[in-house]
């Protein structure tokens, strides 16, 4: 739990919140200010306020510069809301600062949202729309190689993109 960061964010699903919050707690007792974002924090953010000293609810990349100046001019405010992004030149995550113990330390994002509204999920209220990266942003944060050692992280599984045009026809949801 040592970092010497002065900014710690911690982004969760709800079955992560019990943790997330433990973290939060242990990181505020550093006198670390410490951020929350992701889908428990958009649908819980009151619950979450008492763990963080702010929220991002929604998508974090257009809200994240202005939580950056405040902090910087200490005006922080306790909820920032993000908008659906245009996810042309995302940068690329920092994999190399993943500690060992990951067992897939290179995921990649080549899609957001769903090209289905099932009453039941919650992508549609989180990620309006199906949209897709730009082909030559995935490809680059694919070639990422800068690992310690110098070495390529390798891994291999399986992975499913979804098209629209692969809708079933029945008006049912579609579950893979």
């Amino acid at each position: 739990m040592d970092s010497d960061a002065d900014l710690i964010a911690i982004s969760f699903f709800s079955g992560f919140a019990t943790p997330a919050y433990q973290l939060a707690k242990e990181f505020r007792k550093q006198g670390k200010t410490v951020v929350a974002g992701g889908p428990h924090v958009t649908y819980c953010k009151e619950e979450a306020l008492l763990w963080f000293d702010a929220v991002v609810t929604g998508e974090a990349e257009n809200a994240w510069p202005q939580l950056l100046k405040d902090l910087a001019a200490g005006q922080l405010k306790p909820v920032y809301t993000g908008t659906p992004c245009d996810m042309k030149d995302l940068p690329t995550p920092r994999y190399d600062l993943l500690p060992n113990r990951f067992f897939v330390k290179k995921v990649i994002q080549a899609t957001r949202g769903c090209p289905f509204s099932c009453s039941f999920c919650t992508v549609p209220s989180l990620n309006p729309g199906f949209r897709l990266r730009p082909v030559q942003d995935v490809v680059r944060d694919a070639s990422y190689d800068r690992f310690p050692g110098g070495g390529s992280e390798r891994s291999s599984g399986s992975g499913t993109i979804t098209s629209p045009s692969a809708a079933p026809t029945s008006g049912s949801c579609y579950v893979k």
